[in-house]
């Protein structure tokens, strides 16, 4: 609720969150009886799990804002590419685990020894490619949709670039949970923390991308 306090933008920010509230749920679902099965099938979403995931798009929200409002157009633009990759690194992270988990057996990212499904810091081969997919479902329209108007350059090769800062950043940032995800299940932190840091991370590491590429 606190994006609609962001002035004139409120609707951009509003919407991409609801758009990953809605891959978020399909993610869920694929699978659904076999993920009963396995007893890894978790419905239910509470308010730490909500704030986890939304930290770091609000965090590149208001700094979106703050940046707008004193007129300074370049980090504007930047931040709202921080956004996008913050929203692509939680979508991503949603589509690694949800559909990851239908996967063979997982391997852990750091011990890179297999463990059972649904441990934390564990993927899978099906697991980075839907993650990729996911950060790709968000780049592309959030590049093509929003920024029209905002970018200093229209051409296709720019939105393309930008699409791809997105897309890497979120998958990046869905990678860096994997890791904290490790240390989450050795007892240090927990999925909320990791949650938070996917979020923030993709949203810096986007714009780190945007910033070498353009």
């Amino acid at each position: 609720m606190l994006l609609l306090f962001l002035d004139n933008f409120k609707l951009i920010f509003l919407l991409f969150m609801l758009y990953f509230l809605s891959l978020s749920a399909i993610a869920t679902f694929v699978g659904k009886e076999k993920k009963e099965k396995l007893g890894v099938y978790d419905k239910a979403r509470g308010i730490p799990n909500v704030l986890s995931n939304s930290g770091g798009p609000v965090l590149m929200a208001f700094a979106f804002f703050i940046a707008n409002a004193t007129n300074h157009q370049y980090a504007a633009i930047l931040f709202l590419i921080g956004f996008a990759s913050s929203v692509a690194a939680i979508t991503s992270d949603k589509f690694s685990s949800e559909i990851g988990v239908l996967d063979g057996m997982p391997i852990s990212i750091i011990s890179r020894k297999r463990v059972k499904k649904g441990v934390s810091g564990a993927v899978t081969m099906l697991g980075f490619g839907a993650g990729l997919f996911a950060a790709l479902a968000v780049g592309l329209p959030f590049a093509l949709v929003f920024l029209h108007g905002l970018m200093p350059s229209s051409t296709a090769v720019y939105y393309l670039y930008t699409s791809l800062s997105i897309a890497i950043g979120g998958f990046f940032g869905s990678f860096a949970d994997s890791i904290f995800g490790y240390f989450e299940d050795q007892g240090s932190g927990n999925k909320f923390t990791s949650n938070l840091i996917c979020g923030v991370f993709g949203g810096f590491f986007g714009i780190l991308v945007f910033v070498l590429i353009i």
